[in-house]
Formats: C-alpha cells, sequence, structure tokens
C-alpha cells in the first residue's frame, strides 16, 4: 500500500493565498512553480467590477462516521469480533464487526484509497479539493461557494456517502479546519492567518496554570501536554515557545513528581502566555518588496588573557525599485560577556560568538528587517542548526536565542482583529448509537452474513429497492466517474462494494505461480519424504512488499558451501575505474567528459532455474489470507533467501560483465543484478545499444520502471554519481536526496521522542553506516561508538551522550560535503611522522616522499613547555601518544594543500596513534581532539589517507623528532606548532582557520596598498606566500605545479583529427599514436618562475638560512617527448639502457679479451644475461657515468688505431691530452676510477698494466 500523504493544510492555505492574490492583482496574476519557472495570466474582468464577491472563503465537508460506511468482506468478519463486559450479567461478550473498526491499520490504509479517489473525482469536477482521512477542506471565491456546496453534496449523494449535518458550517473567511483556525479575511494587508482555535488554546492554557498552581508536574502528564503545546506552538509566530519547551524538556526523565524551579516557572509562563495571546501564523500575499541577504561571522582567538571574540556582518537590500544599497558593521565583544561564556566551561567561543553576530545583526539592522522576508547566512553548522529549530540544548545559546525571538516580537505589527471562533462538538458517543454497532452476537457455527452496500444497510430501505441501488452505485456512476477521472486505483469500486479486507492479499506469491516460477499448492501428504518446507514472509522496501523465504531458518543455508568468492563491483570499485579512465584520458590529452546509467535486470533470480535434485530443498510455505490456510508451492528458480542462489547468480551476472567487457569492449562494472556503465556522451549511444543487444541475446529483461539514459548524473546502487566536473578530473559519490531526507526524517523522530529500541538502533546504524561510506573522513566514529553502546544496552531512552551523537550524525548526514574523487588520486604522497620525549625535551619530526622516492622536505621542532602542558592535559608521565598524534596533525597540516586529491600514506612507529587515526576516535581527551582536527581537514581537502605502522629503526622520521636535520631530506619546513597545538586543543574547523588566515592576509594587503591591489613587483599570490605561515613558503611551488599539471589541455592535433577526416579515419589516436614516436604532454610537475614566487628560505642545521639558488627555470610552456613513468620503471629503464650501451661497447673489443670471447659465443639473448649478471647490481648513474669515460679513451684508441686496452704510454698520453684540453682534474680521476671499474666488476685484467 502506498503512503499516505497528509498535506491537506498547507494545500488550503496556499488556495487561498492563491484566491486573495488573484483578488488584489490587477490585470494579470503569476505563480512560480517549484522548478523556479512562472505560470501567468490575464485575470477575469468580474474580479474588477466585485471584488466583495471574489474573496477567498473556506470550509470543511467532513464525512459522518467516515469508517462505518465501509463493510468488512465477508470472509474477513472472522478476525473482527470485539469483545465487551455486559454490565447487566458482568458476563464477557463478543461481537462481529461489519464495517472497518477503528483501530486496525488496514481501516486507515483503505478509508485512504477512497479518500484519494474522492479528491481526484472533485479535481474532475473543476473543484479544488484537499483531503485529510475523512476532512475533505477546501477554498473558493464568495461568488462559487454555494454552487461548490451544492456540487459537492450531490455528488457525496451520488456516491451514497453521508457526511456530518452538525458540522456543516457554510464558507465563510474564518473558519475551523483540520483543528486550527483559518482566517483570510484581511485583504487590506494581503495576509492569511492560521492560529489555534480559541477554545483548544484555552484549554492548554488552563492545563499549564494548574501546574503553575501545584508548583509541580506528574510525569504521566508531561507526553500529553507537550504533545498539545507542540501542536499549538506551530500555528503561533515566533519560536520563544520552542525555547521554553526545550528548557523543561527534561522533565520527561522524571519518574516522580517535580518539583518545578525557578526556571521552569518562567518557562511555563511563557508558554501560557503565548497560548493566551501569541501572535498567529500569518502567510503574506503580495509579492511585491525587495529582497534582504545578511552575510554574518564571528572570530574567536585565544590569547594571554583568555579569549579575544569579534563580530562582523553586511546586510545586502535589493529594493523593489531594482536599485541595491549595502550597510556593514563589526565590533569586538564586550570581556564581561566573553569572561561569562569562559566561565561556564567552554574550550573555545566560536559558536556563541558566531551565534551572537547574528542576534547582533537583527538587533543593528532591526528596522530594515521587521516584517520583511530575510535570508541569513552563516558558516557554522551549528548556529545554523540552532537558528532552524530555534532551540539548543546549551544554555548559553538559548539565552541568544532569546534575544533573536525578542527582536523579532518587536518587529511583529500588532494585530487588534477580533478572531471568531465555531466551536465543534463531540460525536464519539453518537457515533455507536447512530451505527447500531454489536448489534448482534457472533455465531460461531454461523455462516458470514451477506454485507450490503454501507449506507443503506443500516437506513432500512427496501430489499428491492436496495439491490437497484447497489447495483448502479457499484456500475454506472462510480465506474464512468473513476473512469473519467483517469485515478490509478481500478479497484476501489469492487472493494466498496464487496468490503474491504483487513488481512493484505500475497500477489507476488500468486504472480510467481502465474509465471510458472511455482508450482502448487501441493498437499502435505504429498510432499517427497526427503522435502525442506520453507517459511515465506514479506519486508517492506521502500514503497513494496519483497516476499523472503527463510532458508536460514529451515538449515539450508547451513549446507550451501561454495570454493569461490563472489565478486561484485562496489562503489569503490566503480570509483576507482572513473577516476583511472579520466586520468588515462587527460594524460592522452583528451576530453574526459563522461555519461553514465544502469541496468537492473528484472526478477532477477527468477531467471536462472534450480537443479531438479534441489527441487525438493525448495518448498516454500506461506499464509493464504483468501483460503485462511497454509499452503505449501514448489519452487523451479532460485529462491530469494538462500545463500547458494546469491553465489549462483553473482557467477552468472559476473559472466554476463565479462562478455560485455571482452566481447563487446563495455566499459562499466556489475554489482548483483546492476550494471552501470559509463562512456563518452559521443559513444553513449553505441554503448547503450551494444549493452541491450547483449542482455536481449542472452534472453535477460532489464526493470522498465529503473530504465535510465545517459546522463552526468546518474542515480544507481542507492548512490548519486555526480560526473558533471569528469571534465576537470573530479568525480562526486553522494547519497540521494531520499536516503538522506528519510535517514534525516528518521533521526528527528528518534531525538523527539528521546527513545531509541534495540531493533531500530541496529537497523538505524546500518543504514547510517552505508550513508558514511559516500561522506568524506570518518569524524562520526565517536557518534558510531556512542550510538553502538546505546544499541549493546538493549536501547531504550535516550541518554544525553547519545542524543548529541544522533544530533551530530542527523547533521553530518544532512550537510557534509559528497565525497570526492580526483585523477590526481591516482598519486600517492608518503609521508613519515615522529615524536621524542627524551631528557625533559619533547620534539617532533616528518619527512615528505614522493611516490617517485625524491625527498621534498622534512621538518624538526623542538617544542616548549607551553605547548608540552596544552598537549598533556591528563598529566601523563611520558605523554608520547599525544606528541606522535601531534606529529601526524602538524605533518598534515604543513602539506594539506600538495595532497589535496591525491592518496596519502602516513607511517607511524606508535601503535596507539595508528589505531586512533584509523577509527577516528580516540578516548583520550587531547588524542580525540587531535583525531578530530586531523580527519576534519582531511575532509576538506579530499584527501584519501591511509595509516600504516612503521618500526621504529626504519622510520625516517626518527631523526628529525631529535632534532636533526639534513639537507638531503629537502628543505627544512618552519612550523608554528603553539598555533597548531592550540587550534587541535579548541578543534577548530581547519577550514575555517585558514579562511580566517586568507582574509587576514588581503585585508593587510588592501590596507597596504591604497587601490586595494597588489604591492608593485609582485603577484598577490607571491605576496601571501612570502607572509609568515605555520605551513611555511615550501608548499606554494609545488601547489601551483600540481595545479597547473590538473589543467584541461586541448593538446596537438594532426589534420586527420579535425574536421572530415576524423569521421573517416574515426579513430586517429590508434591509427597515428607515436607514428612520430612522439607523445606531447605537459611535464608532471612544472618549476614556478623565480619571479612569480619568493625564493624559498633553506634553513640548516646551524641555524643558517639561505635563500634559492638564482636562475631557477620555467617549464610551464614545455613538452616531453615520453610518458611519464614512477620511480621503479624510470630506474627499471635507465638500467636497461645503460647495460645495452656497455654491450655494444664491449662487442667492440678484441675477441683475445677473455669476456669479450665469452659474450661472443654466446647467443643475442644471453649476451643480455650475461651483462645482467656482471653489472645489473650497480646503480644506472653509476654506470652511465663509467661508461662515458670508458667511451672517450676508446675513442681516443681508435683514432690512433691502437686495439683496446692500449698500453702504459699510450694511456698516459690520453691522460696529458685532457690536461692540455683544460679537462678538470674530476675527469681524470673518474677516468681511473673508470678503468679500476672495467678491470673488477666486468673482470677485464688486461687493463692491469694500466
Amino acid at each position: 500500500m502506498e503512503r499516505i500523504s497528509l498535506r491537506a493544510l498547507d494545500e488550503l492555505t496556499w488556495a487561498c493565498v492563491a484566491i486573495m492574490r488573484a483578488c488584489i492583482s490587477k490585470g494579470e496574476i503569476f505563480f512560480r512553480k517549484s522548478d523556479g519557472s512562472t505560470v501567468s495570466g490575464p485575470l477575469h474582468a468580474y474580479r474588477a467590477q466585485d471584488k466583495t464577491r471574489c474573496e477567498p472563503v473556506v470550509k470543511t465537508t467532513d464525512l459522518r462516521a467516515a469508517y462505518k460506511q465501509f463493510a468488512i468482506c465477508p470472509q474477513q468478519q472472522r478476525v473482527c469480533v470485539v469483545t465487551l463486559k455486559d454490565p447487566s450479567d458482568g458476563k464477557a461478550k463478543g461481537f462481529v464487526c461489519r464495517v472497518l473498526p477503528f483501530g486496525a491499520l488496514a481501516s486507515v490504509g483503505q478509508f485512504n484509497r477512497f479518500s484519494r479517489l474522492w479528491q481526484r473525482i472533485l479535481w474532475e469536477l473543476k473543484l479544488a479539493a484537499s483531503s485529510y482521512f475523512d476532512d475533505f477542506p477546501a477554498a473558493e471565491v464568495r461568488a462559487l461557494a454555494s454552487n461548490r456546496d451544492a456540487s459537492v453534496k450531490a455528488a457525496l449523494h451520488l456516491f451514497g456517502v453521508d457526511w456530518a449535518d452538525d458540522k456543516d458550517l457554510p464558507f465563510a473567511q474564518q473558519a475551523d479546519v483540520l483543528g486550527v483556525t483559518l482566517d483570510a479575511s484581511d485583504m487590506s494587508r494581503g495576509v492569511v492567518r492560521v492560529m489555534n482555535k480559541r477554545e483548544r488554546a484555552r484549554d492548554i492554557a488552563s492545563s499549564i496554570q494548574q501546574v503553575l498552581e501545584d508548583g509541580c508536574i506528574d510525569p504521566r502528564q508531561i507526553p500529553s501536554l507537550f504533545g498539545r503545546i507542540q501542536f499549538s506552538e506551530s500555528q503561533l509566530m515566533g519560536r520563544q515557545g520552542r525555547l521554553a519547551l526545550a528548557q523543561i524538556r527534561k522533565l520527561a526523565e522524571a519518574r516522580h513528581k517535580h518539583v518545578l524551579t525557578p526556571l521552569e516557572i518562567s518557562a511555563f509562563e511563557n508558554l501560557r502566555a503565548r497560548m493566551l495571546s501569541g501572535r498567529p501564523r500569518e502567510i503574506p500575499v503580495r509579492l511585491e518588496g525587495g529582497r534582504t541577504y545578511v552575510f554574518t561571522d564571528g572570530a574567536c582567538d585565544k590569547n594571554d588573557n583568555g579569549f579575544s571574540c569579534a563580530i562582523g556582518g553586511v546586510l545586502y537590500r535589493v529594493l523593489s525599485s531594482g536599485a541595491y544599497e549595502t550597510r556593514a558593521s563589526g565590533c569586538d565583544l564586550d570581556e564581561a560577556v566573553v569572561s561569562t561564556w569562559a566561565g561556564a566551561g567552554k574550550p573555545h567561543l566560536i559558536g556563541p560568538t558566531e551565534l551572537y553576530a547574528v542576534v547582533a545583526a537583527r538587533g543593528v539592522w532591526k528596522k530594515f528587517l521587521d516584517n520583511e522576508r530575510a535570508i541569513f547566512f552563516v558558516d557554522h553548522s551549528g548556529v545554523l542548526s540552532a537558528m532552524i529549530k530555534g532551540s539548543s540544548r546549551d544554555d548559553v545559546w538559548r539565552s541568544l536565542l532569546l534575544h533573536y525571538e525578542h527582536f523579532d516580537a518587536e518587529g511583529f505589527l500588532s494585530s487588534d482583529r477580533f478572531i471568531k471562533m465555531f466551536s465543534s462538538a463531540s460525536l464519539v458517543a453518537k457515533l455507536c448509537y447512530r451505527r447500531g454497532e454489536g448489534s448482534n452476537e457472533v455465531d460461531p457455527d454461523g455462516d458470514p452474513r451477506f454485507v450490503f452496500y454501507p449506507e443503506h444497510f443500516i437506513s432500512g430501505v427496501p430489499i428491492e429497492l436496495k439491490n437497484t441501488i447497489d447495483k448502479l452505485a457499484s456500475s454506472t456512476p462510480s465506474e464512468e466517474l473513476l473512469e473519467a477521472s483517469g485515478h490509478q486505483d481500478k479497484s476501489i469500486v469492487g472493494d466498496i462494494a464487496e468490503g474491504f479486507k483487513l488481512s493484505g492479499p500475497i500477489p507476488a506469491t500468486a504472480d510467481e505461480l502465474r509465471r510458472g516460477w511455482l508450482f502448487g499448492p501441493v498437499d502435505e501428504k504429498d510432499l517427497p519424504a526427503e522435502a525442506v518446507v520453507t517459511r515465506r514472509f514479506g519486508i517492506r522496501q521502500g514503497g513494496k512488499c519483497r516476499p523472503i523465504d527463510n532458508y536460514l531458518e529451515s538449515g539450508v543455508n547451513a549446507t550451501a558451501s561454495a570454493s569461490d568468492t563472489i565478486t561484485v563491483h562496489t562503489a569503490d570499485v566503480l570509483a576507482a575505474a572513473l577516476s583511472y579512465r579520466i586520468h588515462k584520458l587527460r594524460v592522452l590529452r583528451k576530453p574526459s567528459n563522461l555519461t553514465t546509467r544502469a541496468w537492473d535486470l528484472a526478477k532477477a533470480y527468477k531467471n536462472l532455474a534450480l537443479h531438479p535434485e534441489s527441487i525438493s530443498d525448495g518448498y516454500l510455505a506461506v499464509w493464504n489470507p483468501d483460503s485462511q490456510i497454509t499452503e505449501i508451492y514448489g519452487q523451479r528458480v532460485l529462491p530469494f533467501g538462500a545463500r547458494s542462489s546469491v553465489h549462483s547468480f553473482c557467477r552468472t551476472s559476473l559472466g554476463i560483465w565479462i562478455i560485455g567487457v571482452c566481447v563487446f569492449l563495455l566499459r562499466w562494472g556489475v554489482y548483483f543484478d546492476d550494471f552501470v556503465g559509463s562512456e563518452v556522451p559521443c559513444l553513449s549511444k553505441l554503448f547503450e545499444l551494444c549493452a541491450d543487444c547483449l542482455f536481449m541475446i542472452l534472453g535477460w529483461t532489464t526493470s522498465s520502471d529503473k530504465a535510465s539514459t545517459f546522463d552526468p548524473i546518474a542515480k544507481v546502487l542507492g548512490l548519486k554519481i555526480n560526473l558533471k566536473e569528469s571534465g576537470l578530473g573530479l568525480i562526486y559519490f553522494e547519497n540521494t536526496e531520499h536516503r538522506r531526507d528519510e535517514l534525516v526524517g528518521f533521526i528527528e523522530e528518534v531525538l523527539l521522542s528521546s527513545f531509541l529500541s534495540r531493533k531500530d538502533g541496529e537497523r538505524l546504524r546500518g543504514r547510517l553506516q552505508f550513508a558514511e561510506q559516500q561522506i568524506s573522513g570518518k569524524r562520526a566514529g565517536l557518534a558510531f561508538k556512542e550510538l553502538s553502546r546505546h544499541v549493546a544496552k538493549g536501547g531504550g531512552k535516550l541518554g544525553p551522550g547519545t542524543l548529541d551523537a544522533l544530533g551530530f550524525l542527523k547533521q553530518h548526514v544532512a550537510c557534509a560535503p559528497a565525497r570526492c574523487i580526483a585523477d590526481l588520486s591516482c598519486f600517492t604522497w608518503h609521508l613519515y611522522v615522529d615524536a621524542s620525549n627524551d631528557d625533559s625535551r619533547a620534539g617532533i619530526g616528518g619527512i615528505l616522499i614522493s611516490e617517485s622516492g625524491a625527498f621534498i622536505g622534512h621538518f624538526s621542532e623542538y617544542l616548549d613547555e607551553a605547548t608540552l602542558t596544552d598537549l598533556n592535559a591528563a598529566g601523563s608521565e611520558n605523554p608520547i601518544f599525544e606528541l606522535e598524534c601531534f606529529a601526524i596533525w602538524c605533518g598534515i597540516h604543513v602539506w594539506a594543500q600538495l595532497f589535496r586529491y591525491c592518496h596519502l600514506i602516513v607511517f607511524t612507529d606508535n601503535e596507539g596513534a595508528l589505531h586512533s587515526m584509523v577509527n577516528g576516535r580516540s578516548e583520550n581527551d587531547a588524542g580525540s581532539r587531535m583525531v578530530s582536527a586531523t580527519h576534519a581537514l582531511l575532509d576538506d581537502c579530499f584527501i584519501n589517507p591511509w595509516f600504516e605502522r612503521v618500526n621504529t629503526s626504519s622510520n625516517l622520521a626518527d631523526y628529525p623528532s631529535r632534532g636533526i636535520s639534513k639537507t638531503e631530506w629537502g628543505a627544512r619546513i618552519s612550523i608554528d606548532f603553539r598555533r597548531l597545538a592550540r587550534v587541535a586543543k579548541a578543534r577548530i574547523e581547519v577550514l575555517e582557520d585558514q579562511e580566517r588566515q586568507l582574509s587576514t592576509r588581503v585585508r593587510v594587503l588592501e590596507s597596504d596598498s591604497p587601490d586595494g591591489r597588489p604591492p608593485a613587483g609582485g603577484s598577490l599570490l607571491g605576496t601571501l606566500s612570502g607572509a609568515s605561515s605555520s605551513s611555511g613558503p615550501a608548499d606554494v611551488g609545488p601547489a601551483i605545479a600540481f595545479a597547473h599539471q590538473s589543467l584541461p589541455s586541448a593538446g596537438l592535433k594532426h589534420c586527420w583529427e579535425e574536421g572530415f577526416w576524423a569521421c573517416i579515419f574515426d579513430s586517429p589516436r590508434d591509427a597515428f599514436d607515436g607514428a612520430y614516436g612522439t607523445v606531447f604532454k605537459r611535464p608532471e610537475a612544472p618549476v614556478v618562475d623565480g619571479s612569480e614566487m619568493p625564493p624559498l628560505k633553506v634553513q640548516r642545521p646551524g641555524g643558517l638560512s639561505l635563500g634559492a639558488a638564482d636562475g631557477s627555470q620555467s617549464f610551464l610552456n614545455a613538452v616531453r617527448d615520453r610518458e611519464v613513468l614512477t620511480w621503479k620503471q624510470k630506474r627499471g629503464k635507465e638500467r636497461s639502457e645503460a647495460l645495452a650501451l656497455w654491450l655494444a661497447l664491449i662487442l667492440t673489443w678484441p675477441a683475445h679479451i677473455v669476456v669479450v670471447g665469452q659474450l661472443l659465443r654466446l647467443s643475442h639473448d644471453s649476451r643480455a644475461s650475461m651483462i645482467e649478471d656482471l653489472l645489473g647490481h650497480k646503480a644506472p648513474k653509476t654506470l652511465r657515468k663509467r661508461y662515458r669515460s670508458i667511451l672517450g679513451y676508446d675513442g681516443y684508441l681508435r683514432d690512433r688505431s691502437t686495439p683496446f686496452p692500449g698500453t702504459e704510454a699510450v694511456f698516459y698520453g690520453y691522460l696529458c691530452l685532457l690536461r692540455e684540453e683544460c679537462k678538470p682534474a674530476s675527469t681524470r680521476k673518474a677516468l681511473l676510477e673508470a678503468i679500476t671499474f672495467t678491470r673488477f666488476v666486468l673482470g677485464i685484467t688486461e687493463l692491469a698494466p694500466l
């Protein structure tokens, strides 16, 4: 059954707004749709002639005893027997209920089917109507009100449905609808008001007054009282009531009568005052007016005296005339206010500061914001959540929110209009009397009685007339109206006439039987002796019920075995494949824009048959509500619920995937029965054709309801894959809006009830863990741990820690950024970090190495006592764990921008720090802060980290952690470890900290330059790089280099790659790639020109700071003539080239040399192997150096027609020649080393005389 949608009040309010807008508009009206487009048109001239008769009026048509007008199917009456105690004899008696009972879940769903049908029929009659169970509220213009009322009643009479006469009030501009009062009478101001009923408000105020008079409250009163207050608060402007409720919400945890505190008394008094005189909710009708945007921010820094806080804001107004104005304000917060906040024990005050900025902006610009629609922009997620909810668990935050609500209350225009209320009498006592419920006792042996049409079996009409009316009602008007309205529920008329069923059907089993997937039903005595019968049950997934066969319960799954594991391509596999392909396309200078789509196999398991020997294990038992017995069926296809079914189907789907890859060259992945493909737009149609043909050839059908087309955004596997920026090398994975909204809604319900059972907790944890996989980082680790602790305890009422954890998870799922995969993810950095705590000195160090093995830089710092005290808050004698975590935090922070979008392997030799970083949480308070700050930074920069342990003896960062620095480790970076320690201690978001740094530097530059431009003689980037920074200037150059490398480029094109030649040759790269032995591409890591970046400062161990060498080169416009290789591939290639040169040189020497003679007697391949054995263990650089020296001497001998190796006199003459040519002494020394190398390494003893 579909989900019930209850939007009647919103639809009715919108209808009133639309009618009122048409009444006050001049000549033309327009409406803005949800997609941003507008619908407009001219107004009828009648509206200008008599506006009074065009005003909106409202009313509600309420069905009389709605459920009692619809019968139960006769076969279902046996499950609907009610028992009551007879007061005359004191015995319990049973009665058959012939109509839909009030309290059955099926009654709600079945009646809602009729409600939706009736709403659709009214729409077809051109009558705007809403549906809320048995209430049908409507808004109409006054001139058509009576006509509409008569039409609705005539249609109801035609259907034989009775309405409540005592509630049938005339249309009015102010009426009671759906438990509230709707007022559409204020045409002058152009507002529609939604307010509480007067008697409801007075009743709630009286209950609150009774609590205040008693001075205490009974916990049994709290759920009912709070529920009534919450509903009423939703109809009042402002959120002071929410703040008051938040103040007293903890009373729900009381187990005995609770004596109210002065603060709680104040909260109850506030709620009572709002119930009696609170301003109703107002919906403006007029569209004219400007737009107001307010941007606020706050800053909080820790100094020696405590905290220094400042706030600022910018107001931007677009006036109705089209002009705009901007206002700005900012100031430092009063020290008394900051001291009050700090006295509350807060580790940092950025949250209250940001909230104070919003409150201050509301007060400062009060005259610009009163009675205006304004949008506030904040960058603090906690403040955003508090402003949206209008409440907070923190006392300081609630006090600030109260000030904000005070400004709002003053800004409201006062309303002195009297609101007339209509009384609503209760009909509970009348319903049973009018419908004769329970008029007959149950006859256990009797037959089910015939069910007449609901209205007439209670009105006592003659049987002949009743049969005639039933026939007409079930065949002629109902079916004709249903067909004319286009309603999708075709069986509703028959169900109304025959009676509704309380227990649901089993259409899935019946459909499988019709398709031939099942056979039966089979009588129990006809089952084979070895048959195993499995129970079938249903689970709800989304909007449908899926039948599951419990083979775990029957023991069949325990007998399943497999020799291999199933292969499914999860989201990680798809991400890796897409990233790799985009990377290759960009390397080849081809466009990397991709599109994607998915194919879902229809009834996947049912396409594969069971082996005849397994049919005896595949019997299922299911309850049939029609026959009221359990039926047994046999299965001919793979059942859903068997372990072997999963393995068998995955083997099949993997085979289909391999055929698509190898035969059709499809780039796709498979996840159980989902196939996900990606292709460039120009080939997407061809891909689609090949995939569809493959499924058709193999006899598989795909789900039509899930069919899609190739698009940059696709929803597959419950995920949303965004390839819009694939041309820039970026892929985004995130949760679908439906999954995200469903999770957030469920968590909000749990937070509201403050209760979570064990079963619901396990289900929520599983869904959250799947959703968290598509969100960057591991910051939710502690929250998951708290949720798991609650589930392990058996569930129940939520404690403060679990409430905070669920609040964080809700905010994290709703607002966290999507997981970003970039083509730079193919690049991996290696970071070694270590810490030391010896001889009363604590140090940290780190070394960064690229994937080619080159040293990039390092840092080495000894910490002062103040920093060590901040880190060692627990007072540990040996805080090595805190220091190791701090070293990781500093290392990642220093080179964060260089690591952006890349893989990062962090090596540490501390097991505790490794475990904490991997899990994203720590029991240690200081460690927890640093872990949180580290993962926040990793998330902000989209870094893919891998934490690994390295032995202390192999940790390269061991020396830097002890104050040792070497130039061969690259540039030494000087870090501001004091500030980094404070940032980690306060758990400040790293992104906010970096933005504040950047904004500070820009303000400094603007203050130094009259026109706001960067100072002459350097770019803005260069100036910023020259400023002092904790990360040091050394990371700017590589960051620019890699940013330049990632820029898209069209590359060089030949004539056959463009125009009609491209159509003829189709794939020019495959046909002509490498024809000239050159592949043009941008260099791997260009060096920034010295004029664009200040020279890097390298700090030597002795304290001497040296600038970079002059004459730095720029290769920004250069190209390479070969592919960029990894360091292992490059080293192997260089060694092979050097060995080939040595072999070619040796073979030119005389054969009487022993080694040369041995080589000449070998085959070509064997010669290479021999040279590899002789020289393969030497470094390529050494081999080339020795080769060049021997080659020069060999050329000297050839010029003199002297065979190698010559004589001592000849060798001495060559040395003299080198001296005469002014060659450096190192050249002659290198020659002597080459002769020695050739003699002893190659074994050429003939060189001994030299």
